[in-house]
């Protein structure tokens, strides 16, 4: 990945990249989305996201489609993919949270203690970051 794309840092260890030893930044990971909106048809293995309006609303946000992949184990939470807006505007984003400590101490299997608040708090700040995106950067 490093002579093709310029990422020498990055570490992905098996296909989903979701390994306590894989290493990628969110900027890396726009960098190599950039890349493959250009090169490949990346965006045939992303899912539509839905993306409401505001937190606890049912309506969509008018005008902007996501088109992402999520990663998701205890304690770490990916999303990376596409916003698309009016005229053709796109913007290639990554989003990841972790909690690394309470990752570490979490015993494989069953979903650790805290594990589902956390996860669903992480949820609510990427859509949060995904509709402050959309306003400043495709309005």
């Amino acid at each position: 990945m490093s002579d093709r794309y310029g990422l020498s840092r990055v570490s992905l260890l098996n296909h989903s990249g979701l390994t306590p030893d894989a290493r990628m930044t969110a900027a890396e990971m726009v960098q190599l989305l950039d890349i493959a909106a250009q090169e490949m048809a990346v965006r045939s293995i992303l899912k539509g996201y839905p993306l409401a309006a505001a937190r606890g609303r049912k309506d969509r946000m008018p005008g902007v489609e996501v088109r992402a992949k999520t990663g998701t184990l205890n304690f770490t939470r990916g999303l990376a993919g596409y916003l698309d807006g009016q005229g053709g505007k796109r913007l290639a984003f990554a989003y990841f949270a972790s909690n690394l400590k309470a990752r570490a101490a979490a015993k494989s299997g069953d979903a650790p203690r805290g594990a589902s608040g956390w996860r669903r708090r992480a949820i609510n700040l990427e859509a949060d970051l995904l509709r402050h995106w959309s306003r400043v950067h495709l309005s």
